[in-house]
Parts: structure tokens; sequence; C-alpha cells
């Protein structure tokens, strides 16, 4: 089925299969540039409802929609209009995320969303030199560590491909720059400081 119905009617509190849920969970999101799937703005508040509804049994689905969910938060901190997350939010999102960063279950599906949405993510739901970020920053960097099971770890099982080439980062810190207009859209500048490296197994 067409995957804006799958959304619609998850969103409805229809009934999907677990493929459904699957193919939701590891839909190419980012390249619906235009929104034609699933409107830009609408894309918090969906992939909240989406990432809550999802089942139990489906736990690396489930830990993809929530990481769907903070990206979409996070692309829309910036805008003037878009939703906010108040300090209760931020601090449940990051008991979440914490303990996704560290299920070997959410980090193996979630490879691709621990190697690039670390900035965004970490910017929206923490602020520049606290505690949180601290925390969330070094949490972030065990389960980057785990992948490869680096320090005397147990690496995570990856895919053929994951396991030929895998780029590791950490992250440092992030900062962001006002919102700003860029072309026919917004552009949110964001810096961050860190190290990567690529290995090949």
């Amino acid at each position: 089925r067409p995957v804006q119905e799958l959304v619609a009617k998850g969103l409805a509190g229809g009934d999907l299969t677990q493929n459904d849920w699957r193919l939701l969970a590891y839909n190419s999101w980012g390249s619906d540039v235009e929104g034609r799937v699933l409107a830009k703005d609408a894309r918090p508040s969906a992939f909240r409802t989406l990432a809550q509804r999802c089942p139990p049994e489906l736990p690396g689905e489930c830990a993809r929609l929530y990481f769907e969910y903070l990206s979409a938060m996070a692309s829309a901190a910036g805008a003037k209009d878009g939703p906010k997350m108040d300090g209760l939010e931020r601090a449940d999102a990051r008991r979440r995320l914490t303990a996704l960063l560290a299920d070997p279950k959410a980090q193996a599906d979630n490879v691709d969303n621990l190697l690039y949405g670390a900035e965004p993510i970490v910017e929206l739901l923490s602020d520049p030199g606290s505690t949180e970020r601290r925390d969330l920053v070094r949490a972030w960097n065990a389960s980057l560590d785990r992948l490869s099971g680096a320090n005397g770890g147990t690496a995570v099982s990856l895919s053929a491909p994951e396991q030929l080439l895998l780029i590791r980062a950490r992250i440092d810190n992030v900062r962001t720059e006002p919102l700003r207009a860029a072309g026919r859209g917004l552009y949110l500048p964001v810096w961050g400081t860190g190290t990567a490296a690529i290995e090949v197994l």
C-alpha cells in the first residue's frame, strides 16, 4: 500500500500489519523533500503519534519512528511558529533517548540515525554547557563505540555493508545561529566539533 495511506491509517488508529510498521519505520523520509507523502510541518506531531502507537513487539521500528520525531522537532525548532518542547517534554525525551542509546537492538536498527542525527537532536534536548548536554554526548559516543566493539565492548550485529565500511564519529559540542532564509527555504546554521574515522573491517 502507498506510504501516504499507511501514515493516514496509523494516525487514525487503524490496524496496521507488522510489515506496514516496518515500511513506515524504514521509509526514506529524507527523500520526501517536498513533503508529498507527509508535509514537513505535520511531521513532528505525526511521528510522535506513530512512535506512540507503534507495537511494542517491534522495538527497532518504534525506535526509528521516535528518532524521526526528534529529528522533525529539531528541524522545526528554529521556525517562528514551529512546535516547541517544554522543560518536562525535553526531560522525558532525554530519558527515552538515553535508554535507546544503551539498547543493543535500538543501536543495530538505527545505525544511520546514530551516525548522522547527533548534532540536531543533542542541540534540541539540551542547553550549551549543561550537565544534560554532557550526559547526552557521553551516552551517544558510548553508543557509537559499541557499534564497532570499541573500548572492549561487544560489537552490535551489523549488516554486511555496514561491516564493510563503518564510519565512526564523536561529538564534543554543537551550537547554532538564528534561522535564516536561503533560496526558497530556510537554513539553520549548525557548528559541531569532534572527531571522525573510517574503519575498513
